[in-house]
């Protein structure tokens, strides 16, 4: 259960930051919606791995990383299966994915790399740093900024990055802090997803 309630948590704000990003790039608003669903959906291929693996409190061992890498592929078939919000496969199995092609699972490279999928990389590794999780509080926002900035042209698509980081540093700080430490409202969310 912990996992699940983190999970909405967490699928919530990484959506949010997504469609931010995708607005603030241009994106006509009904692909701003398809990118927050996909950060909505992203992970639910967690729902493959074992609850002691998702919910360690200490470092995970390389098998077990090993395992959990594998969430891309089986949210990616759990989607494909169900045959709907096919538009979303890309966040699911890519979101992983880095520019410089050391990502998972395909080692996609550069644009190769779905938008959505690194639109979703980027707010997905915000959220994992910000957050609070069983195993250590989350990072200062400046400090996660920094990461993400580091790794722009690297791990993230740079110009994604750079307007990430802006969109970071426009908010109010209350306000951001709210988002981060927002518990969410999961079945209205995954309501709007089933419609």
């Amino acid at each position: 259960m912990l996992f699940l309630h983190n999970y909405t948590d967490s699928t919530q704000r990484v959506a949010h930051w997504g469609r931010e990003i995708a607005r603030a790039i241009g994106l006509p608003e009904e692909k701003a919606e398809e990118v927050y669903f996909g950060g909505i959906l992203h992970d639910i291929g967690k729902i493959g791995i074992e609850d002691q693996i998702l919910n360690k409190r200490g470092k995970l061992t390389p098998e077990e990383y090993d395992k959990i890498k594998q969430h891309t592929v089986i949210g990616y078939e759990i989607i494909l299966q169900a045959g709907m919000f096919h538009e979303l496969l890309p966040a699911i199995r890519s979101h992983h994915e880095r520019i410089d092609g050391k990502g998972y699972p395909d080692g996609l490279v550069g644009e190769e790399i779905p938008l959505m999928a690194r639109i979703l990389a980027i707010s997905d590794a915000f959220d994992a740093m910000v957050a609070d999780r069983p195993y250590r509080k989350g990072l200062p926002v400046e400090e996660a900024l920094q990461e993400i900035s580091r790794g722009a042209g690297t791990q993230f698509d740079a110009e994604l990055a750079y307007h990430f980081i802006r969109i970071i540093r426009q908010l109010p700080r209350d306000e951001l802090e709210t988002i981060i430490r927002q518990d969410a409202q999961p079945q209205r969310h995954l309501q709007e997803v089933a419609r």
